[in-house]
């Protein structure tokens, strides 16, 4: 993180090119509120306070801007979910038909729902959220083409984020500790090794079409139990070691939009993560939208899709190896801008079952409220990926106000 102070501190010296910009910011309060006490005795209320803003300074008729986004967390519970980070710090320069943004900066990749095979670029901020959705800033060089061939983006990166982990009075870890201070890598680089990418992009009619390509250090970590031999027997201490191991990874996203339907894809081929051989993993569905039901102003939409994974019974706990996924959107299009999204996630295999639920909803112009929930229900020992999550079902509120 000092390579940040060491920007931010220039920043407070220019203060005229701050003040010349736009501001806005968000400040957000949740409580998690747990049915059940943890495996490892934590409490079953985790309450916390956040707060993002964003800069924004452009010059040069636009063709130049900077944004700047930093992110603060405070948990009353958990120390290692407590953090900050930046999402964006970046320069970006735009082209007759090319773009370079320079800095730390944040990419999604991806079409479906439940479980984004493709999306590598950044790593993820698990301890914000079980949905590993939340993502850190990634320092990279990233240049974008724009022809009618399509949109050509390559990508330099270094500087590898750790993956955040919850720490000891934290919830959905089960009973080992990950030693987020002592990772190792397979690169002899470690942290400065440097990542590349490619992906190109292309609309076809209502047919979308994404090919990628990574190579560099896995986002995603295997683990080694920490322990020690007593004579012919190894005795855990409790904590798990994460490895990254350096990895290749194809990708490919489909979508085919035709009235109310949506096909999607997305499906990769990895060298292998420590697996010991390349793998596939693929998530593909469908999303049907219903619009003004019973002669309303409601959109009804149904989310069908299925993962599969090679790795079957090695793939990670919170990876989707072979799971059927269904889901209903609703969405009130009322003035508070009302949604619901309600679904659950099934295990064809060990019979793992996990309901969920998110919600948001405005309250006046400045504030809005959040829900988001999650029930589990472990399957069949021993192949349930859910045993260390079977008390962690919770329910979040979260309240923010936008500046």
């Amino acid at each position: 993180m000092n390579r940040y102070f060491r920007i931010l501190l220039l920043m407070l010296i220019f203060p005229g090119a701050v003040l010349a910009a736009e501001w806005s910011s968000e400040v957000g309060f949740e409580s998690r509120f747990f049915a059940d006490t943890g495996s490892q005795e934590q409490s079953k209320t985790h309450p916390s306070l956040w707060f993002e803003a964003e800069y924004f300074k452009d010059w040069n008729k636009g063709r130049d801007s900077f944004t700047f986004s930093p992110f603060l967390v405070y948990d009353v519970r958990d120390d290692e979910r407590t953090h900050w980070d930046i999402g964006e710090l970046v320069w970006i320069h735009v082209g007759d038909s090319w773009e370079l943004r320079t800095g730390v900066h944040t990419v999604f990749w991806g079409v479906v729902e439940t479980q984004h095979q493709v999306d590598i670029i950044n790593q993820t901020d698990l301890v914000m959220n079980v949905d590993e959705e939340d993502k850190l800033g990634q320092p990279m060089i990233n240049l974008s083409v724009d022809q009618s061939w399509g949109t050509l983006d390559l990508y330099l990166m270094s500087f590898f984020r750790d993956r955040t982990f919850p720490g000891e009075e934290g919830r959905f870890r089960g009973p080992f500790i990950v030693d987020t201070d002592n990772p190792r890598f397979e690169s002899s680089n470690e942290r400065k090794q440097i990542d590349a990418a490619i992906r190109w992009h292309q609309y076809f009619g209502d047919f979308d079409i994404a090919i990628s390509h990574f190579s560099g250090t896995d986002r995603t970590p295997s683990f080694e139990v920490q322990g020690e031999m007593v004579g012919s027997v190894f005795v855990p201490n409790g904590m798990l070691t994460p490895v990254y191991y350096v990895v290749d990874q194809t990708g490919l996203e489909l979508q085919y939009i035709y009235e109310g339907w949506a096909f999607k894809l997305e499906a990769i081929s990895n060298s292998g993560s420590g697996y010991g051989e390349r793998y596939g993993a693929q998530t593909g569905g469908f999303e049907f939208t219903q619009t003004g039901i019973f002669e309303s102003r409601i959109d009804l939409g149904w989310i069908v899709e299925y993962s599969h994974d090679s790795r079957d019974k090695q793939a990670p706990p919170r990876v989707l190896e072979h799971d059927l996924a269904i889901a209903t959107r609703w969405i009130l299009n009322d003035v508070d801008a009302t949604e619901m999204l309600v679904g659950v996630v099934a295990d064809d295999q060990t019979s793992d079952l996990v309901f969920f639920l998110e919600g948001s909803r405005r309250i006046g112009e400045y504030w809005k409220v959040f829900v988001e929930g999650r029930i589990y229900n472990a399957g069949s020992a021993p192949d349930s990926k859910l045993w260390y999550l079977e008390d962690d079902d919770f329910l979040k509120v979260e309240l923010v106000r936008y500046f």
